[in-house]
């Protein structure tokens, strides 16, 4: 069944920041005992996606973001911050 954890929902996005915009859910799926929901309605983004997974091989300029396809909420995705 895995661990759920919702993700922090962001109010006003960074201006350069990374934004995944998908029109279905889950975007990201693998193998790991983690979901990973949306901070603000819990659809799943992440199934069997662990945020440490997400922060050992996503990198953003400033701050990564998935846009959820249900409520529209940005919700930050733990990458490393590449400068």
């Amino acid at each position: 069944m895995g661990i759920n954890k919702r993700l922090p929902v962001v109010q006003s996005p960074d201006k350069q920041a990374s934004i995944l915009a998908p029109t279905v859910a889950p975007v990201l799926k693998g193998d790991e005992s983690e979901n990973l929901l949306c901070g603000g309605c819990s659809a799943m983004l992440g199934e069997g996606v662990s945020e440490n997974t997400i922060s050992t091989r996503f990198a953003a300029p400033v701050q990564l973001l998935i846009k959820c396809p249900k409520c529209g909420a940005y919700n930050e995705l733990p990458a490393k911050i590449a400068q």
